[in-house]
């Protein structure tokens, strides 16, 4: 089960590539995405290790808990991709009291959408942190996404 994949942070890249980064609260919020690659590896070694694996105790293995090399924050992250893009850094933080209000108009209309949206403000900003694995960085990744 990972904090979150170097993919998914490649919508800090685009919205860096656009000239702002938007951040839910404060950006100190803390994750600590992996790279796909490694990911995998964790994959393996806890199949082999097996008895690492968190079990229901049917036997079945529920989920392990892995998160890359390095522990950052949601601002960091942006920092980030500004750096790699060589773009001055321009952040926006949205005041959570803000979203959490919209999140409730919204379910007026939609329940699923607005909660949807409150899962997506809950997760931004609450650490969540695994324990490290891999070597790949962020920064690498960046660096190797700025060129597509």
């Amino acid at each position: 089960r990972p904090t979150g994949y170097f993919s998914d942070m490649n919508e800090f890249l685009d919205m860096a590539r656009a000239g702002r980064v938007y951040l839910i609260g404060n950006g100190q919020s803390r994750m600590n995405p992996i790279h796909g690659a490694d990911l995998a590896v964790a994959c393996v070694d806890a199949m082999e290790k097996g008895g690492e694996v968190k079990s229901s105790g049917s036997g079945e293995a529920v989920s392990v808990s892995v998160g890359g090399p390095e522990v950052l924050t949601y601002r960091s992250i942006a920092e980030t991709a500004f750096r790699v893009l060589e773009k001055p850094c321009r952040i926006t933080c949205i005041p959570v009291w803000i979203l959490r209000a919209l999140a409730f108009v919204v379910k007026i209309f939609s329940r699923e959408k607005g909660d949807l949206l409150l899962f997506f403000i809950n997760g931004t900003t609450v650490d969540g942190i695994a324990p490290k694995f891999g070597t790949h960085t962020l920064e690498q990744h960046y660096k190797e996404a700025k060129s597509r």
